[in-house]
């Protein structure tokens, strides 16, 4: 600063290095006892608790029955259409995705009668075809560092660490946490990831105001056999005399802070590519792990949404609104698209959460249609694991922060595979959208080019692919100068765009939209639209305040104080499948439980393979219990067929309960969104998919 002496600036600057210095020693000492997550626990006192309730719900279990109705017609879904054509509803949704499903859980949670719809399956677009991560977008905190938006991305970040712990602890059998390395060869870098990874570890903390938290600092490492290794070879290399003299010509600067150095071309040259032993740094960061899919379905199975009468339906597609006289919307049209029927579902409210289609489902005069919604567009592959284990050694997470064309490549433990993927490339939104191959080919070129991968050995090994479509707000339609804007919603260049999510209401129709925002962030995103609706309609937030009241005497009178609290708690989300929260388990003794769960499973079903059961769990929770029962008594415990058993276990048991109770009416329901085999393996899916529908068939009497 201008004014100080030189006796100032040299205290200051002893003072930034004693600190950077404290943080380095923080890092290192982490890095030594090699810091790893572990689920911990007190042992004596969780073990009996967590034996005691696997206990009960086995006991529960075992005096399971479905109504025979139920098992013969499969209906659930006619029922609810039945209610949606026939009821009127406080909420409809518009959109069966994580945002309305985050919708519908908010509502639900405040007393609110709601309906949901959506033309497709639930999360049958982008809800399931992200990188499958709960995390804040540490990337963001780095162009807040580079002072592009502070506020807002640090803001971002903020709300997006406290959501990423509401998911994990929804469900403790479907998500985890994974340990994602940060690798470099430099020093020097390694020390600046550690520093921004920490920096958003402390953003996380001041997000919970707790210093308890599911999420474990990060760490700072080194390879101490790989470093020694270089400097033996550095001392007793004869000709490192003539390497430093050639490279005293060259400038470092600019490589010194890069994984990778560039050619005189400025493009990477094959001769860099990297070994994995030649990373002798790295940062370790905790994020959030989930089945994205999962959670979205069981997301909209919750009890919260059970128990107000709420109702919704796939294959329901939209087709206009209806208005009453004074121009208010108080219906949607919509068509049953497996049964070709038309129908009218009343409602108050109408909520527009259709993702990158938000400002397509706007009333057809409306002049931001197709102006306030870009795609950003994220492509993944999947990879047997044997084709990386022999040059990544671990089977964590890794994540490349900036690759030969400045974006973040993740390599991700999935399911016994590694999850390969990268986003914000642009897209036509109206295009359909399938991984392109010129993607894929960049993925496998940045894994050779880092790690020293076999190319063709990775392109023989890559099980599955997909693509989705974030939908990026470009123009936010509450500015009043941006009401007639000429933006259209393609093409942007959007590594540097945020996520921030944008709540629209027209004062004239009443049509309530949402835009933009981030798959972590989906629970936020409910809650502040139902708020924007609340805050509007004093009938509603009358009936909110009613419900809270009546439901907060209720279970004082039944349960502790703590526990009473998280029933009435409107943001308290458990996944259908979760441990009841009467029994008051934590996220760790939660994650014991269903170890403990899986095993009794196993042995009470012990001719059933272990990996399947431990499977169901994971997919299901206490409900694979339910699954194995029913299927015990009704002798659908067996393979939906025996000759496709080489490419994966699937057995009718598992397939009934999808079609009575997770609503699946199509092959690909159950293959991609409930069992996930389409997203593991591809292949495997196909050659099940003639046995699914047969299946199918008999079900629903086609």
């Amino acid at each position: 600063r201008k004014g100080q002496s030189i006796k100032e600036k040299s205290s200051l600057f002893s003072k930034v290095i004693k600190a950077n210095l404290l943080l380095l020693g923080f890092g290192l000492i982490k890095g030594q006892i090699d810091y790893r997550y572990k689920v911990q626990f007190k042992e004596t006192e969780t073990k009996e608790k967590v034996n005691s309730v696997v206990k009960q719900y086995l006991t529960n279990t075992e005096n399971t029955q479905r109504n025979e109705a139920e098992v013969s017609k499969f209906n659930i879904r006619e029922r609810n259409i039945s209610r949606l054509s026939e009821e009127e509803f406080d909420i409809v949704v518009i959109g069966g995705g994580s945002v309305g499903s985050g919708v519908a859980f908010a509502g639900a949670s405040r007393g609110l009668k709601v309906g949901l719809i959506d033309k497709n399956d639930f999360a049958s677009g982008t809800s399931s075809r992200s990188t499958k991560i709960a995390h804040g977008g540490i990337r963001y905190l780095e162009e807040a560092f580079k002072l592009k938006s502070p506020t807002e991305k640090i803001y971002l970040v903020y709300e997006a660490l406290k959501e990423r712990d509401r998911i994990l602890r929804s469900g403790a059998f479907v998500n985890n946490i994974v340990e994602i390395i940060i690798p470099s060869t430099n020093f020097a870098l390694s020390y600046y990831h550690y520093l921004g990874c920490l920096t958003y570890h402390l953003i996380y903390r001041a997000a919970l105001l707790s210093f308890s938290s599911l999420i474990p600092f990060p760490s700072i490492t080194f390879d101490y056999d790989s470093l020694k290794l270089k400097i033996k070879n550095f001392f007793n290399d004869s000709s490192i005399a003539e390497a430093i003299s050639a490279s005293s010509n060259k400038d470092i600067s600019t490589s010194a802070l890069t994984p990778l150095a560039s050619d005189s071309s400025g493009s990477h040259s094959m001769s860099h590519s990297k070994k994995f032993d030649d990373f002798i740094y790295s940062v370790s960061l905790f994020e959030g792990q989930m089945i994205d899919s999962r959670q979205n379905v069981l997301t909209l199975l919750c009890d919260r949404i059970k128990n107000t009468n709420s109702a919704l339906a796939n294959y329901l597609e939209f087709i206009d609104y209806v208005y009453d006289s004074s121009g208010k919307i108080s219906a949607i049209k919509c068509r049953d698209t497996v049964k070709g029927k038309d129908l009218t579902i009343k409602a108050k409210i109408v909520c527009n959460c259709t993702g990158v289609n938000g400002d397509l489902n706007l009333e057809n005069d409306n002049a931001l249609s197709n102006k306030i919604i870009s795609a950003s567009k994220g492509t993944h592959i999947v990879v047997n694991k044997e084709a990386l284990n022999k040059y990544i050694k671990t089977f964590n997470g890794y994540m490349i922060p900036k690759t030969s064309d400045g974006r973040v490549l993740f390599i991700l433990p999935y399911q016994g595979k590694f999850l390969i993927g990268t986003t914000d490339a642009p897209a036509d939104k109206l295009q359909k959208v399938k991984p392109e191959d010129n993607e894929v080919d960049f993925m496998v070129d940045e894994l050779n080019r880092f790690f020293g991968v076999d190319k063709a050995l990775v392109y023989r090994n890559i099980s599955s692919s997909w693509s989705g479509l974030r939908p990026i707000v470009v123009t936010d339609p509450n500015k009043e100068e941006n009401q007639n804007s000429n933006g259209n919603g393609n093409g942007a260049c959007l590594k540097n765009v945020s996520r921030k999510h944008i709540i629209h209401r027209n004062p004239s129709s009443n049509l309530y939209s949402i835009y933009g925002g981030k798959w972590t962030a989906y629970l936020k995103m409910g809650e502040d639209m139902i708020k924007e609706i609340l805050n509007n309609d004093s009938l509603l937030q009358s009936k909110s305040n009613q419900y809270f009241t009546e439901l907060k005497n209720q279970e004082k009178e039944k349960r502790s104080n703590r526990i009473a609290s998280q029933y009435y708690n409107p943001e308290f989300l458990q996944l259908a499948g979760s441990v009841d929260s009467k029994y008051g388990l934590n996220y760790m003794q939660e994650r014991r439980f269903f170890q403990v769960f899986t095993e009794k499973l196993q042995l009470k079903y012990s001719k059933i393979p272990e990996k399947y059961i431990r499977k169901l769990v994971m997919f299901y929770g206490v409900k694979a219990a339910e699954i194995l029962e029913v299927g015990e008594k009704e002798g659908t415990n067996e393979p939906l067929d025996l000759d496709l058993m080489r490419y994966g276990i699937v057995y009718k048991s598992e397939l009934n309960y999808s079609i009575s109770n997770e609503f699946v009416v199509k092959p690909n329901d159950f293959l991609i969104r409930r069992s996930s085999i389409a997203i593991v393996n591809q292949f495997s899916s196909i050659k099940y998919t003639e046995a699914v529908a047969n299946h199918l068939a008999k079900a629903f009497n086609w």
